[in-house]
């Protein structure tokens, strides 16, 4: 059972070293239990070879997507035993650091169906070109903007309203969250979406007073 309010995974080149096993491996499996879009970052040299390195994320998408058809031809001739559908291949976005020359690559995979969220983004004007370029997610570095910049929070709201401003579907998916109140004040700022660390995820749903209250009722119930 997953936690109910995952709808992804984003990935670094930074955490894909650490598990020291093919990028390709690690993300067939991630595919494989994630119930959304699985985000990986091109991180090879120079743009053309980033443009092959999409590409091969191109080939593993259709890959999974010719699962999905097999498993859904599957279900389908097994309508009538009642047979359960089971679960579908998620598909991999690519992560696209910003930069005026990787905005070629945000266009190309766009416009051939992918999801591209424009990575390490800190300026208004890199979120506006990225926009114009096609891509599905701005993805600015909260935490990391406040530390650098001063006020992260205030930049998501600015990449909000550009968003709107430029008005090509363009949302904002937060990154560099590191605790549940920033989270919930990068939402407030009008972000689309959060991308979180585990330990921030898990501490979503915790608080001490919501542990002393169920600690109450379960003496109360023992006095019944």
């Amino acid at each position: 059972m997953g936690l109910g309010f995952v709808s992804g995974i984003t990935t670094n080149p930074i955490l894909l070293a650490k598990v020291k096993r093919p990028a390709s491996e690690v993300l067939r499996e991630l595919c494989g239990i994630c119930p959304g879009t699985v985000f990986y970052q091109l991180n090879a040299p120079t743009v053309s070879e980033r443009l092959e390195e999409g590409e091969q994320i191109l080939l593993l998408n259709e890959e999974l997507q010719r699962k999905n058809d097999e498993a859904l031809d599957q279900w389908e001739r097994q309508l009538a035993e009642d047979a359960p559908l089971s679960q579908l291949w998620a598909t991999v976005g690519l992560k696209i650091p910003a930069s005026t020359e990787n905005m070629a690559l945000v266009e190309e995979f766009s416009t051939r169906g992918m999801q591209v969220a424009v990575t390490a983004l800190f300026s208004l004007a890199q979120g506006y070109v990225a926009c114009e370029a096609g891509a599905t997610y701005l993805l600015p570095y909260v935490n990391r903007t406040t530390r650098l910049r001063g006020d992260g929070i205030g930049f998501v709201r600015q990449l909000v309203q550009l968003c709107q401003a430029v008005d090509r579907g363009t949302e904002v998916l937060a990154a560099s969250v590191k605790s549940p109140e920033e989270a919930v004040q990068t939402l407030l700022a009008g972000a689309h979406h959060i991308s979180m660390p585990l330990s921030v995820l898990l501490a979503m749903g915790h608080d001490p007073l919501s542990v002393q209250a169920v600690a109450d009722f379960a003496q109360a119930g023992d006095e019944v």
